[in-house]
């Protein structure tokens, strides 16, 4: 190559790396990678197209804002290459939502589709603090999934199942409403007095109880005094329905699962 400094091959280490002196300095050359490096090459130079396997579930990772930033911004660089990646937010859905989303998915069975809506509307944050979805469920409902960190005072997880012949309202862990048509089986009254929740406006008052008995239950399945309560198959659930959320309020269209 013209104007490419004088080098000489100095030797070679442990069968791997190749030393080289180039002027002043000393290179050590993987040969292997140097030797995929080539094939790599010549394969882009005969116009090969890579071959690519979509995994059943995506992986998900949150790099820093510069970074995540530049990785978007290459996308088509990256799909040259066969990876596909697309930015799925992280924000009041996934972080605040998610648990609320998990027990409704549980409650209401599998999404056929769902359309969202998501913005950064009152935070200075990097992901969205507000989003609305219209979700399809299988069994024939119809349902509305709301997630934000920018309301005032801030306010308890709500669930409320509707429906021709009762309804059924939560307000995190507590039935705070019960009128089924016909059933007279349960009295709300009856309940233990509602300890005061205040963990959706302090972060600091988050009961951890519940992490703590998921642990437990983790740790006792590694060590095989137990089963896991929620195995991976479940948590991919309410994740698959978050990410799908994501993508619809990405794409502005409605996603089917």
């Amino acid at each position: 190559m013209a104007g490419e400094e004088p080098w000489r091959m100095a030797g070679e280490v442990l069968n791997t790396y190749i030393i080289v002196e180039q002027g002043d300095k000393v290179l050590f050359i993987d040969k292997h990678a140097a030797h995929e490096r080539l094939n790599f090459d010549r394969m882009k130079a005969e116009g090969y197209q890579p071959m690519v396997q979509a995994l059943l579930e995506p992986v998900v990772f949150t790099p820093p804002a510069e970074e995540g930033a530049a990785l978007l911004a290459q996308l088509p660089l990256l799909g040259r290459f066969g990876f596909e990646a697309e930015d799925f937010g992280g924000g009041a859905l996934m972080n605040q939502g998610i648990h609320g989303v998990d027990l409704v998915r549980y409650l209401m069975g599998p999404a056929d589709s769902i359309y969202a809506l998501s913005g950064t509307l009152v935070r200075d944050i990097e992901v969205e603090d507000t989003l609305t979805a219209v979700v399809a469920w299988h069994c024939g409902a119809q349902g509305v999934i709301q997630a934000s960190v920018g309301d005032y005072p801030g306010f308890p997880r709500r669930i409320e199942l509707n429906g021709e012949s009762g309804t059924i309202i939560l307000e995190e862990d507590r039935i705070v409403k019960w009128e089924v048509a016909g059933d007279s089986a349960y009295h709300i009254y009856e309940q233990e007095p509602a300890p005061e929740v205040r963990s959706h406006s302090e972060a600091g008052a988050i009961d951890p109880s519940g992490h703590v008995a998921q642990l437990r239950n983790f740790i006792d399945a590694v060590r095989g005094e137990g089963t896991l309560l929620v195995d991976e198959a479940e948590g991919r659930k309410a994740l698959a329905l978050v990410l799908a959320a994501y993508r619809s309020a990405a794409e502005g269209k409605p996603v089917v699962l």
